[in-house]
């Protein structure tokens, strides 16, 4: 008994430690240095400089970031981050505030906390290449640039030069030097170079470099003894023949844990071979080779192809892999994506009749799958909204009654299946909700209808606190009031919840008033949006942000015809705002009811982006186009009679 205690103990550890392995190798963000704005900074007590970062989100889900604090070191603004987008890290150092040793190591990025600080238990920092080294200096400090950063030499050819640049106004440079890595074969010609050990304030020299007879690809650094950062030059150094090479597909999409998917190198010149052909994944990518399905080897004769074979990995990741020769003009990047589904995605439909939630299949980017009922819940009302929260585990459904009686909001739990389960009313049921919004740092944003029982009660936006573990609403309060006769039927934050959309219909006087609210969610005020189109007999309903956030898509219905309906699509960063009609022509059964979600099929081994809306029986699928625009609209052959509320569930 005690060996067989000792074995569970040791097995015990070793799962342990391979869990945090794991976790460790798969970061949720990482860093990528600018060469223009380096971690590594000297700084005078008096001076200051800038480091910047880009950061690479890999979940899909939106970040916004602040780092753990650092003294001397502060963030220009939190790094808010899409889905799988990246944004800039700006750090200034400010010399007076630097401990006297300098700062070496970090910055920890941490997802923030509702009150603006960081989340200790979710950081992560740069690469050991990519840390901070913040050296606090007693002298006055200089800044250099450099042009080009980039110097491309051929084999025994001639020399290129690099022209530094002192921006400093009153400090000359002291020991300015360019740092060749030992083993390259690029030396610095004497002959051509101007550059000495001192660079006066506001001058400039050239640094020249003989290339060896090599084919290699160095970074030289070029610095001095009082010089902020050193500024790093990449020199290629090719063979007297070059060759160029293109990649098809430049996009690949792949299912995590799946098959390999294929590129194709084509060599397109005529008498030169490539030679040195690499495909360069990078370091934190879970991305692989997949040799058996690789041809290309390290020469491709002239005007031949080859393939590179690629295997996803476990991980769910957006990468970019550059293929290049130590011959070729340029490396051609292809572009990798690694979705967690096959396209195979879960959505949730509302109606308005029996079945009233409705778990169907999106196959490649068509409901074509009969639906079926899920939900423990006695539902009988009409289903007008779902929707998910960012982690995927919850959904809620906005429940309707014609007559304007208050009705719950309905919280239930996402299995693993994708059924819903646990299903219990969210809120009081004092309110009567048009809409619903859920920001991801804990608060719940409604609409409400107008109650027409004395005595009469205006449309109201409502802020609520959500639960973290229940997804129960607390705290519900009015923060503000929309002007009466006005209906607010839909709802959308900005990614950085700072800001709600509100689509409004009202009239005033006879006259029908109708558009766009913006909410600043800081000051709980909202203000009607000027915007370019007249919107004259159009009821407006749901409105959401595109995956992207720049974009907001609106259904829209004349009179309650379903052969007039539209979806509008306006840009909020405009004044006033530009909108335009999405379809050609009007009708394709939109309805006031219509509701909007997006997802994405394969189309020829690429990423279609898709829009989804809900059409009195089913669900109509549009193609997105690069401006945003639909096309290719097709509706489900799924039947889902008055159907209404639309969400995909974005764990599958």
């Amino acid at each position: 008994m005690k060996r067989l205690s000792i074995n569970k103990t040791i097995t015990g550890v070793l799962l342990f430690s391979m869990v945090t392995i794991a976790q460790a190798q798969s970061p949720l963000w990482t860093f990528t240095s600018d060469n223009n704005f380096p971690p590594v900074v000297k700084v005078s007590s008096t001076g200051n400089a800038t480091i910047k970062y880009i950061v690479q989100n890999h979940s899909p889900k939106p970040h916004s970031l602040v780092i753990e604090p650092i003294p001397g070191i502060s963030q220009t603004a939190p790094c808010v981050v899409q889905g799988k987008g990246v944004c800039n890290l700006e750090l200034i150092v400010t010399g007076n505030a630097l401990p006297t040793n300098g700062v070496f190591g970090g910055p920890s990025l941490c997802q923030k906390n509702p009150n603006g600080t960081p989340n200790l238990n979710q950081c992560y920092q740069p690469s050991p290449g990519n840390l901070l080294q913040v050296t606090k200096v007693t002298g006055p400090t200089a800044s250099i640039t450099v042009s080009p950063n980039v110097l491309n030499l051929t084999v025994g050819g001639n020399y290129g030069q690099v022209t530094v640049q002192n921006t400093s106004a009153t400090t000359a440079v002291e020991g300015l030097t360019a740092m060749i890595p030992q083993g390259s074969h690029l030396t610095v010609d004497p002959t051509h170079t101007t550059c000495s050990n001192t660079l006066p304030a506001n001058q400039s020299c050239i640094f020249a470099f003989l290339p060896g007879n090599t084919v290699e690809d160095v970074n030289i650094e070029i610095t001095g003894s009082n010089v902020t950062s050193a500024i790093p030059v990449e020199v290629k150094v090719s063979s007297a023949s070059q060759a160029t090479i293109t990649v098809n597909p430049t996009q690949l999409t792949l299912t995590v844990n799946g098959a390999s998917g294929q590129v194709s190198v084509q060599n397109t010149s005529a008498t030169t071979a490539v030679e040195g052909l690499n495909a360069a994944i990078p370091s934190t990518s879970h991305v692989t080779i997949d040799s058996s399905n690789t041809t290309c080897t390290n020469t491709l004769s002239a005007n031949q192809s080859c393939i590179f074979g690629f295997f996803p990995g476990n991980t769910a990741e957006d990468v970019f892999v550059n293929i290049s020769g130590s011959n070729t003009t340029s490396s051609v990047s292809v572009r990798i994506i690694v979705t967690n589904n096959t396209m195979g995605s879960l959505a949730y439909v509302g109606a308005s009749t029996s079945p009233y939630v409705n778990l169907c299949t999106i196959t490649n980017g068509s409901f074509d799958t009969a639906c079926q009922q899920t939900g423990d819940y006695n539902f009988t009302q009409s289903i007008i909204q779902i929707v998910i929260n960012s982690t995927g585990s919850k959904a809620y459904l906005v429940q309707f009654d014609s007559q304007g009686n208050p009705l719950p909001v309905i919280v239930c739990n996402i299995t693993p299946q994708g059924n819903l389960a646990g299903c219990t009313p969210a809120d009081d049921s004092t309110h009567s909700l048009l809409s619903l919004a859920l920001s991801t740092s804990g608060k719940a944003y409604f609409t409400t209808n107008i109650m027409a029982s004395a005595p009469a009660t205006p449309s109201s936006l409502y802020s609520c606190d959500v639960d973290s573990t229940s997804g129960l609403f607390t705290n519900c309060h009015s923060i503000f009031t929309f002007n009466p006769g006005v209906v607010a039927p839909g709802i959308t934050l900005s990614a950085d919840n700072q800001k709600a959309y509100v689509s409004y219909n009202g009239f005033n006087a006879g006259t029908l008033q109708d558009g766009i609210y913006e909410c600043d969610l800081t000051t709980n005020n909202c203000i009607p949006r000027p915007m370019t189109l007249n919107f004259s007999n159009w009821f407006f309903g749901n409105i959401v942000f595109n995956p992207t956030h720049n974009l907001l898509y609106m259904v829209g219905n004349q009179n309650g015809d379903s052969t007039r309906g539209n979806i509008f699509i306006c840009n909020p960063s405009t004044s006033p705002m530009q909108c335009s009609l999405s379809l050609t022509s009007t009708g394709n059964g939109i309805v006031f009811g219509s509701n909007i979600a997006f997802g994405e099929k394969i189309v020829a081994g690429h990423s279609q982006p898709q829009l989804y809306v809900t059409t009195p029986n089913t669900v109509t699928s549009c193609d997105m186009n690069n401006n945003g625009g639909l096309n290719n609209c097709t509706q489900g052959s799924a039947t889902i009679t008055g159907a209404s509320g639309l969400a995909v569930n974005p764990s599958t």
